[in-house]
Parts: C-alpha cells; sequence; structure tokens
C-alpha cells in the first residue's frame, strides 16, 4: 500500500504588472510561484506577478513561514491575533483583496498535490481575479512550511510617494472600465481628487502631510453608484520615518531554517471567508 506523506493544510481569503520575461525569471527563483502559476497555465489563467511587482507580499509570505516553522503549527492568526491581510498591510501591502494558503510537509511536491487535490483551495489557487502572489518557506526537521498569498489589484501603477514638502501624493489607472470617479476617505473624511481623466480613469491625490497616521480607503463608484474598495492603507506603513519607502528598504534573509515538528496527517481543509468590505 503506498504511504503518503504527513501534509496539513489551511485557507483564508479576506477583502480588505510585471511583463512574460520578469515573470519567468521570479518563477525560476521561486518554486512556489513556478507550482502556482504552472497550476494556472495549465488551466488557461494569467501568471501572476511576484516579488518585483508586489515586495510587500512576499516579505509577509516570508516573515509568516518562519512564525509557523518556529511554532510547529499552522493557523491563519498570528499571536497578535492578525489575519493574512492585516500582516500583508504591515509589511506595506494595500490591495484590498488577499487571500492565503498553508502547507506543511517533506516537499512542495507533497504540499502542492495536497492543495490541488482539496477543492477549496485548488479554487483559491486558480481564482481568475487575483493579480500578484508570493510564496514563502522554511525548511527544519524534515518539514517544509509554506505560505502562499494573494492580492487582487483593481489599480495598475498604484503609487503612493512622499514628496520633499511633506506631501503624500497617490496615483493610478483604475482597471475597470465601469469606473466612473474616485473616490479617497483619509480617516472620515471625503478627499476631492487633485486630478481625474475619465477617458483613461487616471486619479491624483494630494494628502498634506499630517494625513501619514490616517487609515485611507480608495475606490471608484460606477455610473450606477455602485462603490468598489481598490486599496486601504497607513501611509505610515508604507514609509519609515524618513520617508524612504519600505520596499527600498533593506530586507533580512528570507530563507531561513527552523526546528519544527513534523505534522500528523489530516485530511481535512480549513477555510474562512470575509466578504468585502471596509478592511
Amino acid at each position: 500500500m503506498k504511504s503518503w506523506p504527513a501534509v496539513f493544510l489551511l485557507l483564508a481569503l479576506l477583502w480588505g504588472a510585471a511583463g512574460p520575461a520578469a515573470l519567468a525569471q521570479e518563477a525560476a527563483a521561486q518554486p512556489g510561484l513556478e507550482w502556482l502559476n504552472g497550476f494556472r497555465s495549465a488551466r488557461g489563467l494569467a501568471s501572476l506577478g511576484g516579488p518585483a511587482a508586489e515586495p510587500a507580499l512576499q516579505r509577509a509570505a516570508d516573515a509568516y513561514a518562519a512564525v509557523l516553522a518556529a511554532s510547529g503549527r499552522l493557523a491563519h492568526r498570528d499571536a497578535e491575533g492578525r489575519s493574512a491581510l492585516g500582516r500583508y498591510r504591515a509589511a506595506g501591502g494595500s490591495a484590498a483583496r488577499v487571500g492565503e494558503i498553508l502547507g506543511a510537509g517533506p516537499s512542495l511536491s507533497a504540499v502542492a498535490a495536497a492543495w490541488q487535490a482539496s477543492p477549496a483551495h485548488a479554487a483559491a489557487a486558480l481564482d481568475p481575479r487575483w493579480t500578484h502572489a508570493a510564496a514563502g518557506r522554511v525548511r527544519g526537521a524534515g518539514t517544509e512550511y509554506w505560505v502562499v498569498l494573494f492580492a487582487e489589484h483593481r489599480v495598475v501603477g498604484f503609487q503612493l510617494t512622499l514628496e520633499p514638502g511633506g506631501t503624500y501624493r497617490i496615483s493610478g489607472i483604475f482597471r475597470d472600465p465601469r469606473a466612473a470617479g474616485p473616490q479617497l476617505w483619509s480617516g472620515l473624511q471625503v478627499v476631492p481628487p487633485e486630478a481625474w481623466d475619465p477617458a483613461r480613469r487616471e486619479f491624483l491625490f494630494l494628502l498634506p502631510s499630517g494625513a501619514g497616521r490616517r487609515y485611507h480607503r480608495l475606490g471608484y463608484r460606477t455610473g450606477t453608484g455602485e462603490f468598489f474598495l481598490t486599496n486601504a492603507f497607513y501611509p505610515r506603513y508604507i514609509f519609515s520615518r524618513n520617508g524612504t519607502p519600505i520596499s527600498a528598504m533593506p530586507q533580512a534573509s528570507t530563507w531561513r531554517t527552523a526546528s519544527a515538528r513534523r505534522m500528523r496527517l489530516t485530511t481535512r481543509a480549513e477555510s474562512s471567508l470575509c466578504s468585502t468590505g471596509w478592511s
């Protein structure tokens, strides 16, 4: 009788581009991303942008893989009670919708086989709305702990920059052709756009330096008045005290080893789903 390796899985979905050559290069350096994009392309789905296109997603995946390996267990909530969306926000990410699948086993092939055999995990990996992904891995004591994070970016070229005078500049282009107008909340205050090009769906907002500690929610309304959230962020998570973007700051080593006990076999996949809302 064939003996199956011990594999444990978890799934969570939460709401809250690179070119082909760049994607291939990233995939070669990221076995988890290579598996994911191969799994998707075999079913006619687009490959997802990786670390170069969404560094915050990679930071969050790497850091949480190390946490899971150190604890020897899988859980979508960390010791501080943060979900995948919360950890992604703290790493400097702003996408409104994030998903996460977790796995632990003797190898990526064993974990990936279990993900593909689980309807919930396979559906998460094959969601056509994802635009970016990152895979974090930590090896130790014969077990590999994997964290795969997904994000849906509804804004092309989203940029949050800090101008020399202390003004925050927020710009980008909405992907959805139904976008009829941008809307930004700075705390509870609605901020009018500095510029809006309806033909290109391109927006520009300017915020004073004092807005850096407020929670911001960006989105658009359609011609029928329906609202879609695209980004949510605290500028203080995006920038360090001297205004340097987190993505430009030195990063710690992402491939760390840790002692971890081997997880016993289970075929149960647990999932949680939060509907779209103010994240």
